[in-house]
């Protein structure tokens, strides 16, 4: 599975035959479960320099080798910015887009903008513009804006294609926009979790801006985690979903005039 080009580092040879090592076994040839987990955690957790050294196996023969690597990669984040070109030029690859798109946005790589736009648009895979709504914002650019609202905007669109781009808007620090419907989401069934997640992140930026309202609204917001150092269960996250719907509910009127 090792190609014959080779990034330049100052690694051990050694080193590299262990780092291919671990990427045959993202292999359907050696695939076992806890074979591929071990192999895409050892790879992740190295240095910079990993990501040039495995890109090209982006276009690796064996589509498990494509897809793992494209996980590694998400997983390495900003520290794989080097390998930005390589994920652009995968997006080609229908089997592996979507976890090539997720992988962008993890890793932040300003010159996927383009890519991710028309992987987001009408008519592409489903799956795949979901996550390229998701990576849109993780870009973290301004120029990702028009893209988002358009998808949040769209009210015929899938509940979590809209999610996505609600996320990415809060990402984008354009959460007002959204903020209503993810306090609806937060108490529906379909992704309470992810609209929490979001609505965390919205009410912090509005906090740490000292927006009128936000002080409050997130210490009633926090007043519903539940005590530190407990797992809830699955009956008392339901609870807090619902307590924490109801608390926005009454106040994200006011907070986003």
């Amino acid at each position: 599975t090792r190609p014959s080009h080779q990034a330049k580092h100052t690694d051990t040879p050694a080193l590299r035959r262990a780092v291919w090592e671990r990427v045959s076994q993202l292999s359907s040839e050696h695939f076992q479960l806890r074979g591929v987990d071990d192999s895409r955690y050892a790879l992740s957790r190295m240095g910079p320099w990993i990501a040039s050294e495995i890109a090209p196996a982006l276009f690796d023969e064996d589509a498990h080798v494509r897809l793992h690597v494209a996980q590694v990669l998400e997983r390495l984040g900003p520290r794989a910015q080097v390998a930005g070109p390589h994920l652009v030029a995968a997006m080609a690859e229908p089997r592996i887009a979507p976890a090539i798109a997720e992988a962008l946005g993890r890793v932040g790589y300003p010159p996927a903008l383009e890519s991710l736009q028309e992987a987001s648009a009408a008519g592409r895979p489903h799956e795949l513009r979901v996550a390229a709504s998701y990576a849109l914002g993780r870009l973290n650019l301004q120029e990702a804006l028009p893209t988002v609202t358009a998808l949040f905007d769209d009210q015929s669109a899938p509940p979590d294609l809209r999610m996505g781009a609600a996320t990415a808007l809060v990402l984008l620090e354009a959460g007002d926009h959204a903020a209503s419907w993810l306090v609806g989401e937060l108490g529906a069934e379909r992704d309470p979790a992810a609209a929490e997640r979001a609505l965390e992140t919205w009410l912090v930026q509005g906090t740490e801006a000292e927006r009128p309202g936000f002080v409050a609204a997130r210490q009633a917001w926090d007043e519903l985690t539940g005590p530190p150092g407990v797992i809830p269960s699955l009956d008392q996250t339901r609870e807090r979903w619902s307590d924490r719907s109801e608390c926005l509910a009454e106040l994200v009127g006011e907070l986003v005039r």
